[in-house]
């Protein structure tokens, strides 16, 4: 399984494809009144969901793996307290299979004690409605998918830095886990 990471964006992000793409993508975002913010289009084509789990406003589905769904979400509290956050539950089918429900627990555990720029802070572990979740960190960005359709084909050495520097960086989040 896998543990969350992210992408610090030090020295890639400032590459004129890169910057051009961040241009597009904040033209391309729309206000979302339930979290008085912007979000990607790509999340708003989900059905708004107002769900609880937890302490938790379920606002969007964002994508599903083979063994969890990943949901924006935000954490209401005291005064007007608001915070995005990512929640990753796992699939209800899976909740019935112990080897799964212990994968799951490990994953949280494990991930609660990492502290590095290129892996996402996870919050809690959470048990709700009959199965478990984690709160984690919520990046707002581009998807990998999006930088590759957009890197320049024509100059191969823009677009061998930008994906070495993604790379460096997805692999210091993944030494300092397996460290």
């Amino acid at each position: 399984h896998a543990l969350p990471t992210r992408l610090a964006g030090r020295g890639v992000a400032r590459s004129a494809p890169l910057a051009t793409l961040a241009r597009r993508r904040r033209n391309a975002t729309r206000t979302c009144p339930e979290v008085r913010g912007t979000l990607s289009v790509v999340a708003l084509a989900f059905q708004p969901r107002d769900e609880d789990l937890g302490r938790y406003r379920i606002v969007a589905k964002l994508g599903h793996g083979g063994m969890a769904e990943l949901y924006l979400a935000k954490l209401v509290g005291a005064g007007g307290f608001e915070k995005l956050v990512a929640i990753k539950r796992m699939l209800p089918h899976l909740n019935e299979d112990p080897q799964f429900v212990a994968m799951f627990e490990n994953e949280g555990r494990i991930a609660a004690r990492l502290n590095h720029p290129n892996v996402c802070a996870v919050y809690e572990l959470g048990e709700a409605k009959g199965g478990l979740f984690l709160a984690m960190e919520f990046l707002q960005g581009l998807a990998w998918s999006d930088i590759v359709d957009q890197l320049p084909r024509e100059d191969q050495m823009i677009c061998a830095r930008i994906i070495t520097g993604v790379l460096v960086q997805a692999c210091a989040g993944l030494a300092y886990a397996h460290d």
